[in-house]
């Protein structure tokens, strides 16, 4: 079972959903990253010239341009899988800082953090449905950002500072613009045009305009 898509308005990430029985793909590499979360069986690749075991539940991660094998061990294996650009990851690394930061690299392949792995395994169902542009995208860099501030080489550089000011007039440009279109399918890159940011007043875009639609349409059922 492979299922394959492809989401142009993440600057066109592909993702996939696959069930592998005895399959093993010959030496290769990507010029994206490859984040995947095991759901069933065991997975397993030699990746910087060791075998890596993936046991369910656990996250691999394969840096662009790092030649790897793929495949099952020991017969078979569920996993969800995506493929986003450097640019993306470099994008979320300055976000979580406030600061510019390189394209982060990850030197452990294997993560272990049950946590983390549910949070990606919902991000990757999310992006398998129909959730509105903004709720994928917010959800896309904060669990890249999580895996940038935890496990790659900049997580020391890359903890969230605690920022007494914000942008005072950008988070009401986004507030505004979320209000005034609560009905639309806004994307997180039209409010980075529009702002700058990429979050606002302690919760996420997409939260916001939830919050804004529910206001908006109890006004319009009041008498």
């Amino acid at each position: 079972m492979v299922k394959f898509w492809r989401l142009q308005h993440l600057n066109n990430l592909e993702l996939m959903h696959v069930t592998y029985l005895n399959q093993v793909f010959s030496r290769h590499m990507h010029e994206t990253f490859a984040i995947g979360v095991v759901e069933a069986g065991i997975g397993a690749f030699t990746y910087r010239g060791a075998t890596q075991v993936a046991p369910v539940g656990s996250i691999f991660v394969i840096n662009p341009g790092e030649a790897h094998t793929g495949g099952g061990f020991e017969g078979w294996c569920t996993y969800r899988v995506m493929y986003p650009e450097p640019a993306l990851l470099r994008r979320a690394a300055s976000e979580a800082s406030g600061k510019r930061q390189s394209i982060p690299v990850f030197s452990t392949a294997i993560i272990r953090d049950e946590r983390l792995a549910r949070l990606l395994r919902h991000l990757h169902v999310s992006l398998e449905g129909d959730s509105p542009k903004l709720e994928q995208e917010s959800g896309l860099l904060r669990a890249l950002s999580q895996m940038i501030i935890r496990y790659s080489d900049y997580s020391n550089e890359v903890a969230v500072p605690e920022r007494a000011s914000r942008e005072r007039r950008a988070v009401r440009l986004a507030q505004e613009h979320l209000e005034a279109h609560y009905a639309e399918n806004v994307s997180l890159s039209q409010l980075v045009d529009l702002t700058g940011l990429s979050g606002l007043v302690g919760m996420t875009p997409g939260q916001y305009q939830l919050g804004s639609k529910i206001v908006q349409d109890g006004k319009k059922n009041c008498p």
